[in-house]
């Protein structure tokens, strides 16, 4: 009597695919902050941009297999490139809305010391809202059901 399999709703997979990337990308990102000499603005932003380009490429990797199950065959570098380009939008848009929160939590006494990891996920969250729906409609559509 084995338990019957519920498949997630894809959006779930979209998230969980993400909050681990996420999480990896977070440490990630701290690792470097850790690493770099301690600035201002330029270098909490290099931090982001490397961080955001390797888990790009996880991100990828991930989602094509476990959220999409998208079978490649001869499309393989199209589809990668416009996962790239929706990643970008979402590392613009990451970028952007970590800046505006983190100008924010700095003025917060309580927060400023955590203003950084904050602002960064923060940030991610706003734009996986944006990345799911590109992807979904753009990268990974199919056309054919199921």
């Amino acid at each position: 009597m084995g338990m019957a399999r519920v498949p997630l709703p894809r959006f779930a997979r979209y998230v969980i695919v993400g909050s681990v990337v996420g999480l990896g990308a977070v440490l990630f990102r701290e690792l470097l902050a850790w690493l770099l000499p301690r600035g201002g603005t330029g270098t909490y932003l290099t931090t982001v941009v490397v961080t955001y380009g390797i888990a790009i490429v996880a991100s990828y990797l991930l989602q094509r297999q476990f959220t999409f199950n998208y079978e490649l065959a001869d499309r393989r570098r199209r589809v990668f490139s416009l996962y790239v380009v929706v990643a970008l939008v979402g590392g613009a848009v990451t970028s952007l809305l970590s800046v505006g929160v983190r100008a924010l939590l700095l003025r917060v006494e309580l927060l400023a010391p955590f203003a950084d990891t904050l602002a960064f996920i923060l940030g991610a969250l706003g734009a996986s809202v944006v990345t799911y729906l590109l992807n979904l409609w753009l990268v990974f559509r199919r056309t054919h059901p199921g």
